[in-house]
């Protein structure tokens, strides 16, 4: 339906794709509904099983009432992979399964999936001269991507590769539903998955990962402090980008909290070194383990992943730290004013003046 305007649409989910042709939906059927609504579309069927495959398909009508031509169908599992693998065959023996990644508090994936990992080279030592290899194939994990979604081209080709990496980039590293730091920890961290959801925006027509992202690290938060109020600025965007206040409700409590305005002094300023962070403090914003730390950018010791006699001095650019930093406060200030913004979108407008001091 290209450069029309969607008024209706239609949804089917079936068990079976011989179902689906036959037209014959035995799990959910919206009928024709008419609205321009394309995203965010609750499912409202038969309960899902979350080891199994279904298949969905929609109809769309544009501004004249004409169908679009054919009906677009995908198949899906309701843990975002029908991903199925069993154990293969090699000259008579057995591979041996990737074990799962052990980072702890790692990301991971559903027990009936096999562990997956980035992919460098294979070796197959055959040992008997006679062996020969018949087939060979690989297989991977994928998040759900449309890859004509979004398109550049200039007259730098450098620049074009460098664009492509970054679209691949946000093709490939989803694979577990939410954006990792990638397979040294299998952790989110707010300030990068802020940038990767924006990113993502700009390469294809997705909204589901960047919000379980953000509703994931709202409750399993990391330890920097600027990071904390990364959750303000990932809500906003989300609310943005699909017009749907859901998680700005049910979160709403929580996203005030992470503004950190729990560790201010009487003329606002913040401080992580001020004896602030009690227990009470640090359960209510979700920190399960340790307390906050300010990181600016990477702070000395930290980069080293060791504290030892002769430390690497950090990427800090020669900021001095002090109890009350101004980066640290800087974010908070912005975190303030989002916080106000998402106050005022949900008609409290009395909250709204609190956070931004009016």
């Amino acid at each position: 339906m290209a450069r029309a305007r969607q008024t209706a649409y239609h949804i089917r989910v079936v068990g079976t794709r011989d179902k689906l042709v036959a037209g014959t939906p035995d799990l959910s059927d919206s009928g024709r509904i008419d609205s321009e609504q394309s995203i965010d579309i609750e499912y409202a069927g038969k309960h899902l099983p979350s080891d199994a495959r279904f298949w969905w398909q929609v109809r769309l009508w544009d501004e004249e009432n004409v169908p679009a031509h054919g009906r677009r169908h995908r198949r899906f599992s309701p843990v975002g992979c029908a991903m199925r693998c069993a154990p293969a065959a090699v000259d008579g023996g057995w591979v041996a399964p990737i074990p799962r990644h052990g980072y702890p508090g790692s990301v991971t994936l559903p027990a009936h999936l096999p562990e997956a990992m980035p992919f460098r080279y294979a070796e197959l030592p055959l040992k008997q001269p006679a062996a020969s290899l018949l087939k060979l194939f690989q297989r991977a994990l994928f998040y759900p991507f449309d890859e004509t979604a979004a398109r550049f081209e200039s007259s730098d080709k450098v620049l074009d590769a460098v664009w492509e990496v970054g679209r691949y980039t946000l093709q490939a590293t989803p694979f577990l539903g939410v954006y990792v730091d990638g397979e040294r920890q299998r952790i989110p961290y707010e300030g990068d998955a802020y940038i990767r959801m924006l990113g993502h925006y700009a390469v294809d027509r997705e909204f589901a990962v960047q919000r379980s992202t953000h509703e994931f690290l709202l409750r399993n938060p990391t330890w920097p402090t600027e990071w904390q109020m990364h959750s303000l600025f990932m809500a906003w965007e989300d609310y943005m980008a699909t017009g749907n206040s859901e998680s700005l409700v049910r979160n709403y409590g929580l996203l005030g909290r992470k503004t950190l305005v729990g560790l201010a002094r009487s003329d606002g300023l913040i401080s992580t070194t001020s004896g602030r962070q009690d227990k009470a403090f640090l359960a209510a914003i979700a920190l399960a383990s340790g307390e906050l730390r300010d990181r600016v950018d990477w702070p000395p010791l930290l980069a080293a992943g060791v504290v030892g006699p002769d430390p690497v001095p950090g990427e800090t650019d020669s900021f001095v730290f002090t109890d009350y930093n101004a980066v640290v406060n800087t974010f908070h200030y912005r975190a303030l004013r989002t916080m106000a913004d998402i106050a005022r979108a949900l008609d409290r407008d009395a909250d709204a003046c609190v956070f931004r001091g009016t």
